[in-house]
């Protein structure tokens, strides 16, 4: 899905990141470079299928070695090496971090990840390492996937539920580093556990392929310019919420794309301050 990573990078850059690389699998490379001039598109291994290879994590981290924040998962596909790279990078990675998309579909498949059972025998939780603040991104059935709970229409319901489950990651990973949800719907719902945030911004032409890709972008540039994490969260939802509403206002829901959205950032960036 080379249009995932592009629309997320092109968010990016236009959320003030000054230097962006995007990591791609190498039959795609030209792909997604074809689609602007400003970032950098590095190969990685690719399987049979066109997915980056399960023994591409050494190039992955070598190409990190410079990087202030990192986005993950649009476009990224699935299988089982990617599955054990992504939760490799999520535990391991000492970098500020986005999990989106299918990264959090491999985080979700592995088991050691999963939160429906994070108990032994004794009924004493498990615990695991952290390495730096980690952002995740679902939408509903992402985080059906992850949690085993469906997300109520209610917004009391969908805070409550979002709490509680970031407070069992908190427990699970031994970490001083914030774990933070962006729970994605109507009135996103995001949380550190302690502090929470619901989005007044966005409208329902922003249900559209990509919308959460640029998403993706929009907070890891912010990550990059050494955001506190949650403020970083926070503040990527109201102004992707804000450029799709300019958006619509300019050419109406029904029309409404992803491109919409990135092409009306730098509109929501300079009203900032009203949000």
């Amino acid at each position: 899905m080379s249009g995932a990573a592009a629309l997320a990078g092109i968010a990016a850059l236009k959320s003030g990141a000054g230097l962006v690389r995007l990591l791609v699998p190498a039959p795609i490379q030209s792909t997604v470079a074809s689609f602007r001039p400003e970032y950098t598109v590095m190969p990685l291994p690719a399987d049979k299928s066109g997915r980056i290879s399960r023994n591409g994590l050494p190039r992955i981290l070598s190409n990190l070695s410079s990087t202030s924040a990192v986005g993950i998962g649009p476009g990224l596909g699935r299988s089982l090496g990617l599955s054990k790279i992504v939760l490799n990078l999520f535990t391991s990675l000492p970098l500020p971090a986005v999990f989106d998309a299918d990264a959090l579909n491999g985080l979700s498949s592995q088991e050691s990840f999963s939160t429906n059972n994070k108990q032994n025998d004794s009924g004493i939780h498990s615990k695991r390492q952290l390495s730096g603040a980690r952002i995740l991104t679902p939408h509903p059935g992402e985080f059906y996937r992850m949690s085993g709970e469906s997300i109520s229409s209610d917004p009391k319901n969908r805070r409550h539920i979002a709490v509680r489950f970031v407070r069992l990651m908190h427990d699970i990973y031994q970490t001083n580093h914030p774990i933070i949800l962006v729970l994605k719907g109507a009135g996103t719902v995001v949380t550190d556990g302690n502090n929470v945030y619901i989005n007044k911004t966005g409208n329902p032409g922003m249900g559209t392929g990509g919308a959460g890709d640029v998403l993706t972008g929009i907070i890891t540039a912010l990550l990059a310019q050494k955001m506190d994490p949650f403020d970083a969260a926070v503040l990527g939802v109201a102004l992707h919420g804000l450029a799709g509403d300019l958006a619509a206002e300019s050419k109406g829901e029904i029309s409404l794309t992803a491109g919409d959205i990135i092409e009306f950032l730098p509109e929501a960036f300079k009203r900032r301050k009203f949000l």
